[in-house]
């Protein structure tokens, strides 16, 4: 009952969130000249899956180990590993909500994605032209990864329940905290990726304003409903 709690009461920042992140990307768009790789690989990974592969074995394999790196992360012990076409486990010592919901909240692929790009800079810093290339071969990178993620999490959730947010505290204190967490991360990595075109208080104050407009709705149905009940106790009671 408490996480429930907790969850309708973040339910409209996750929420606001989202938006904001969603309407953040939108501003990318004014300068394409520099954001056009990460722009398209997130949208070409759909496409991707749409029309010519799923890559189902990846995500099983990316879920699992993220499951893996959260309880090594958190101080479990891995006893065992299991990838299979149509799913798999991780065998762990013990658990928390971190290592339940590390899969649909930390975009493993992406982290991947930074570590490689960081290790080729310090192995053989690009020069010249291919520099470049390079970085823009890292934004199509990132933008892959993140539209791989977004993508396959939204999948499973949608088709089956995942026993993963029971563990966590129930379905929608889960699902709150998944998009909440999502929402935060793909709006750091935009500004990350984008310094100069991604600003960190216009997402907040856009997260802010829907957050507010969401409570103000909700206050005010709870405030109508609440006469409404004091009106008909009055005519009950003459």
């Amino acid at each position: 009952m408490t996480k429930w709690l907790i969850g309708l009461i973040l339910a409209p920042t996750a929420l606001g969130a989202a938006a904001a992140s969603l309407r953040l990307m939108g501003t990318l768009f004014s300068d394409a000249r520099r954001t056009w790789p990460f722009l398209v690989g997130f949208a070409g990974y759909p496409l991707a899956w749409l029309y010519l592969f799923r890559a189902g074995r990846a995500y099983v394999f990316g879920h699992e180990l993220a499951h893996a790196v959260a309880g090594w992360m958190s101080g479990a012990r891995v006893l065992g590993f299991a990838v299979r076409d149509k799913g798999g486990h991780v065998d762990l010592s013990h658990s928390n909500i971190f290592i339940a919901l590390a899969p649909y909240i930390v975009p493993i692929y992406a982290v991947g994605v930074v570590f490689l790009y960081r290790l080729l800079v310090w192995l053989s810093p690009p020069a010249g032209p291919w520099a470049a290339v390079a970085h823009d071969a890292f934004l199509l990178g990132m933008g892959l990864a993140l539209g791989f993620h977004f993508l396959h999490t939204a999948e499973v959730l949608w088709a089956r329940r995942q026993p993963d947010l029971d563990q966590a505290g129930g379905i929608f204190f889960s699902v709150v905290l998944i998009v909440l967490f999502n929402a935060v991360f793909l709006g750091l990595a935009m500004k990350c990726l984008f310094p100069g075109a991604v600003s960190v208080s216009r997402f907040a104050g856009w997260t802010w304003a829907i957050t507010r407009e969401a409570w103000a709705g909700l206050g005010a149905v709870v405030l109508a409903g609440w006469e409404k009940l004091l009106g008909a106790r009055e005519t009950f009671s003459r």
